[in-house]
């Protein structure tokens, strides 16, 4: 009872209003505009968030019968994630769940948060379809290309909670300008900045990793970070001036080199080796590989319109189908990231889990 008092209370202070204890293991409550039920097991720490994404008056309106209900279920079951859809035959009303686990308050509160977001997109989605929309196979660019920039970012600031992988480029840290940016741009989202390891390979090996384990919904590479980022399949992601031959950069700097930003280790610089060089030929070799359609629809190319250290946008166009520009040299500054990056992010997730 007072892990549910508790989260109460937390969805109160988020601006949930009329939220109303279950029982001891449930609430109800109104966010986002949407009714949202919970129910938790605390003996197994397992959740689920519900939403009502159509019901017997919308059937009305669109002229909808219950095998057309069922049948969009069952076209969406297929493609929405971690949400699942289930139709009430008395109340004439399909709902949306999204399930989690937990293992304390703290993770309880962020999939709290992350489903909520995520229902709502849900039922947007499922009364396009019942309409007689398709869901194809491209992005909704109107978070990228809006009227009022600066409106569209602080919608997104407030309900996007997602975990971010953000990779970074050479010579950088998981500390850079950049990372701190993020955390600060978005206060909800969880952002995993590591610093890479200066071997190709372990690099990759580790994002790798913690795309798995830390559930990451959307991933931001820059430069060189943009190449390693390039490889992770089936994943989200924003390629920010990738650099996809950046061995190259390597080759010409063999010895020691000093770090733009603050390490985890106290580390200030680091020695690049033959040995080093050619474990980014390597990575560098295979990076094109296994790029299928659904790749091609989870992959945008962000380019500065003023980058004057690389040049890959002949390279990324001939693999690939989605390019934004932002205004702009080789690095992110605010405005690009508030105005394009994250409305880039937003778009992405709302067509990895819902398209």
């Amino acid at each position: 009872m007072k892990l549910i008092q508790s989260l109460a209370w937390f969805l109160q202070e988020k601006g949930a209003k009329e939220v109303r204890m279950l029982d001891y293991s449930g609430l109800d409550f109104y966010f986002l505009g949407e009714k949202f039920e919970l129910f938790t097991n605390t003996l197994s720490h397992q959740a689920s968030l519900s939403i009502a994404v159509f019901d017997e008056e919308q059937m009305e309106d669109e002229s909808v019968g219950e095998d057309d209900v069922l049948s969009v279920i069952n076209e969406l079951s297929k493609q929405s994630g971690n949400i699942t859809y289930y139709y009430e035959h008395e109340s004439q009303t399909a709902y949306g769940r999204y399930s989690f686990n937990y293992s304390n308050f703290d993770e309880m509160t962020f999939w709290v948060l992350n489903a909520c977001n995520a229902l709502v997109i849900a039922k947007e989605t499922f009364l396009r379809v019942a309409a007689g929309c398709r869901v194809d196979a491209h992005l909704d660019w109107s978070f990228v290309y809006c009227e009022d920039e600066e409106a569209t970012y602080s919608h997104l600031k407030d309900c996007l909670h997602l975990n971010v992988l953000y990779v970074h480029g050479f010579r950088s840290s998981g500390h850079s300008e950049t990372s701190d940016r993020l955390r600060r741009l978005l206060p909800h989202c969880k952002i995993v900045s590591p610093d890479l390891p200066v071997d190709a390979k372990e690099a990759a090996a580790l994002l790798k990793r913690l795309v798995e384990t830390e559930n990451i919904d959307v991933v931001i590479g820059t430069s060189m970070g943009g190449m390693l980022a390039q490889k992770l399949r089936g994943v989200p992601k924003v390629l920010v001036n990738p650099s996809f031959f950046v061995s190259e950069t390597f080759r010409k700097n063999i010895g020691t080199v000093s770090y733009f930003s603050e390490r985890e280790d106290g580390a200030t610089e680091f020695e690049i080796t033959k040995e080093i060089v050619d474990s980014y030929v390597e990575v560098e070799r295979g990076q094109f590989r296994n790029i299928s359609q659904r790749e091609k629809n989870i992959t945008v190319g962000a380019f500065g319109n003023n980058d004057d250290v690389v040049n890959c946008k002949d390279d990324y166009m001939s693999l690939y189908e989605n390019m934004i520009y932002f205004a702009g040299g080789h690095r992110l500054d605010e405005a690009s990231l508030k105005h394009r990056i994250i409305p880039t992010m937003a778009a992405l997730y709302r067509f990895k889990h819902f398209k």
